[in-house]
């Protein structure tokens, strides 16, 4: 059985990879294009199935998102607009911080 988190890992990961200049954005966004709705789905089941796991992914796609933002904003990118905008969709996905 595939791991539940699995699509969201692999979001952390691309966007990961972008901050680390691993991966130019335009390559991320192409990943994204096939694991955005996959670690939707994700992150709804797992706010329910695993709150605390659920609430460290969110946490940490928020903290990833800021930083591509400040990046974009320094150097505006489509490609990294686009990746923020893939990173939020997925973000909104979970349940607000504080609710149950």
């Amino acid at each position: 059985m595939e791991d539940e988190g699995h699509g969201l890992e692999v979001v952390i990961h691309t966007a990961s990879a972008v901050l680390l200049d691993r991966l130019a954005p335009n390559e991320a966004v192409t990943i994204l294009a096939t694991q955005v709705a996959p670690a939707c789905a994700a992150a709804r089941h797992l706010a329910g199935a695993d709150p605390e796991r659920a609430a460290v992914y969110s946490a940490l796609m928020r903290d990833l998102g800021r930083q591509l933002r400040d990046r974009a904003d320094a150097a505006p990118a489509p490609h990294l607009r686009a990746l923020v905008e893939d990173l939020a969709r997925v973000v909104r996905a979970f349940p607000p911080p504080g609710s149950s």
